[in-house]
């Protein structure tokens, strides 16, 4: 947990990018690396995302709750280079900060209030 707080904020992102800036941070050697899915469980798990059925995608796409849109979390529309559309979910600087803040209650798997 030490080396995560030489993190900062570069842009808004989505999981991938923002956990591929964490893992830059943490020494592979010593350390496992972080993951993307315990992250987003553990949002969902504490009512910041939340599965939901789209019926413009004809998928179920995962979306930030009410708590989540209040934290710093958006879901953005769209397409692959081959044309798919998909939702992706997008972290401003305050959700990042708070999930850095709350990376040993992630690991933990520690509810919050």
């Amino acid at each position: 947990m030490k080396v995560l707080e030489a993190f900062s904020y570069r842009e808004d992102q989505g999981i991938f990018k923002f956990v591929a800036q964490m893992n830059e941070l943490v020494d592979g050697n010593v350390y496992k690396k972080l993951n993307y899915k315990v992250i987003s469980q553990w949002l969902k798990a504490n009512n910041f995302l939340q599965e939901k059925y789209d019926k413009e995608l004809n998928k179920t796409v995962t979306i930030p709750t009410e708590k989540g849109i209040q934290l710093g979390i958006r879901a953005e529309k769209r397409s692959s280079s081959n044309g798919v559309e998909y939702m992706l979910i997008v972290y401003n600087r305050q959700a990042q900060e708070y999930i850095v803040r709350n990376m040993e209650k992630i690991l933990g798997g520690e509810m919050v209030n």
